[in-house]
C-alpha cells in the first residue's frame, strides 16, 4: 500500500487540477480530465466508494465551468470565441441543441443590452444612435452566422426559437 501511496496522491489532486484548469480558462484540458475521469471511475465505481465521490467532485467543477462559459460569452467576445465557447459547452452534454441556441442569443442579448445601457450617457443623440447602429448591425451579423453555422454545417435541422424553454443554469438578467 505504501508503494502506491503516490499514485493515490496524484488520483486524489485531480479534481484541484481540474479547477486550477478551469479557473485559467483551459476548457480543453478540463473537458479532457472530466471525460477521462468519469470514464475511469463510472468503470470501477463498484470497487470503491472513492469512486463516486471522484465523480461527484468532476460535476461540481463541470458546474462551476459551465457558469463560468456562460458568464463569458455574455462579455464582448468575438464570433469565432463564442463558438468556441457553444462548442466546449456542447462537449459538457449537459445542453441540447437548441438549449445551446437560447444561451447564445440570452448571452449576446445580456452584452448588446449592457453596451447599449453603457452608452446611454452619451448626450449627443446623433453619437447615440451611431453606437445604436453599429451594435445592431454587429449583432444581427453575429445572430445570422450563429444560425448559419447550427442550420448548415451542424446538420442540426431548423427549429424555431420561440418554442424552446428556458434553459436553467443560464445566468438570467433579472
Amino acid at each position: 500500500m505504501l508503494a502506491k501511496y503516490p499514485q493515490m496522491i496524484e488520483f486524489l489532486e485531480i479534481p484541484q487540477l481540474l479547477n486550477n484548469c478551469i479557473r485559467t480558462f483551459y476548457y480543453d484540458d478540463a473537458l479532457k480530465i472530466c471525460n477521462f475521469i468519469t470514464r475511469f471511475c463510472t468503470r470501477y465505481r463498484s470497487m470503491a466508494p472513492i469512486f463516486e465521490n471522484m465523480l461527484a467532485e468532476i460535476d461540481k467543477s463541470k458546474d462551476i465551468m459551465i457558469a463560468q462559459i456562460l458568464k463569458e460569452m455574455n462579455t464582448n467576445v468575438q464570433l469565432p470565441v463564442c463558438m468556441k465557447l457553444i462548442d466546449y459547452l456542447r462537449q459538457t452534454d449537459r445542453f441540447t441543441e437548441e438549449q445551446l441556441r437560447v444561451n447564445f442569443l440570452l448571452a449576446r442579448d445580456v452584452w448588446f443590452q449592457a453596451a447599449i445601457n453603457k452608452n446611454t450617457a452619451v448626450v449627443n443623440c446623433k453619437l447615440r444612435l451611431r453606437t445604436f447602429i453599429l451594435l445592431s448591425t454587429k449583432t444581427s451579423f453575429s445572430f445570422f452566422s450563429f444560425h448559419v453555422h447550427f442550420k448548415y454545417y451542424r446538420g442540426v435541422s431548423h427549429q424555431h426559437l420561440r418554442h424552446c424553454d428556458p434553459v436553467p443554469g443560464h445566468l438570467s438578467r433579472h
